[in-house]
């Protein structure tokens, strides 16, 4: 399926390993970059993974290892294309000859289709073989996948986190994920916008694009095993309604953790009540109320997706809060990736719940 390309016209092709694939390889080069130049800028580290990840760079690396040796292009017909083992056709007689032959013998294959191959091989052991295995493949193609813990601590800017407010707030933020950092220091710097500290460098916004791409990941791997009959478009489309601002917004609302996001910008303060007084909107049943009477993370997540409207501004600062506390917790367990996709699924399982449809 991961060499099959859809004008073979078989009945499966690579687009939806290759849709997996994509994903992880841009969570997986995002990490390597922040691990190997952690004093990086945010977009020096987003060219990098564009650069690594372009179809140009991919196409090069398979047609390197031989890959499109082995990609299925063409339709299987026994008249135009396919010759007995063993069989040699004389491609001596003429050019006319020599042409006709080309069909049996050669198959055209663009740059992106060996590219999606590529993806697709990766797609394809990110779910059959594991970690390791995509980590070696990766590897054998050609990238220089660092795994560097040095560049973990290096991302952490020498600060004291260890004071009153921030161990009050470390505590409640891990009461919420129902999980104990080794280095809280992660933490508290995932919580940290850049208007508290005054310095981009002193702030959530490298961890909050790892973040992103690993829960892009998760969420292709979910849309993957969940969603079987759709089709490669609709996948694009429910990922890209399932990772908007909206829904990352709900998750931080919904788990509290907006609420020990620690900025000075009073633009910031003014969007978040503004989300708050649309909850409250409802003279039956208010936000507040539902929240006072004890319900459920899930029942919240779930209220929050009825009351909370698409056209509803939602600042992106929650989203990315979100982002970046899931990359703490992964970079805490590094390079363990189980505890990161289990409080992942733990809070958007609310919204996984959800029977969703492209119509």
């Amino acid at each position: 399926e991961a060499i099959t390309l859809s004008s073979a016209q078989d009945h499966f092709n690579l687009e939806r390993l290759e849709f997996l694939g994509d994903r992880y390889l841009n969570y997986k080069i995002t990490l390597t970059t922040l691990l190997e130049h952690p004093s990086w800028s945010i977009n020096e580290v987003i060219n990098r993974m564009r650069f690594l990840t372009k179809n140009k760079k991919l196409f090069r690396l398979g047609a390197g290892r031989r890959i499109p040796y082995y990609i299925v292009g063409c339709p299987f017909n026994q008249n135009k294309s396919w010759v007995p083992p063993g069989f040699v056709i004389n491609q001596t007689v003429s050019e006319l000859s020599i042409a006709m032959s080309r069909e049996y013998t050669h198959q055209p294959l663009t740059k992106k289709a060996i590219a999606d191959c590529v993806e697709g091989l990766i797609g394809y052991l990110c779910l059959v073989c594991g970690r390791n295995s995509v980590l070696r493949f990766m590897r054998w193609l050609g990238f220089e996948i660092s795994e560097c813990l040095d560049g973990i601590q290096e991302l952490i800017p020498s600060i004291d986190f260890r004071t009153n407010l921030y161990s009050e707030t470390a505590n409640s933020v891990e009461t919420i994920l129902n999980y104990s950092f080794r280095n809280r220091s992660l933490l508290m710097l995932a919580l940290t916008h850049k208007s508290y500290s005054g310095l981009e460098s002193i702030s959530y916004e490298k961890l909050a694009f790892l973040g992103d791409t690993l829960l892009i990941y998760q969420i292709c791997l979910f849309l993957y095993t969940q969603y079987t009959d759709y089709q490669p478009k609709d996948y694009h489309l429910l990922l890209e309604y399932l990772t908007c601002n909206r829904m990352y917004g709900i998750v931080a609302i919904a788990s509290d953790l907006c609420k020990f996001l620690l900025h000075k910008s009073r633009e910031l303060t003014l969007q978040i009540d503004e989300i708050y007084q649309a909850l409250e909107a409802d003279d039956v049943q208010s936000f507040s109320s539902t929240v006072q009477s004890g319900c459920s993370y899930k029942m919240k997540t779930t209220l929050l997706l009825e009351k909370l409207s698409i056209e509803q501004f939602v600042p992106k600062e929650l989203g990315d809060t979100f982002a970046a506390v899931v990359a703490a917790v992964f970079l805490d367990n590094y390079p363990d990736e189980d505890t990161a996709g289990r409080i992942i699924n733990s809070l958007l399982n609310p919204i996984f719940d959800v029977k969703y449809t492209c119509e």
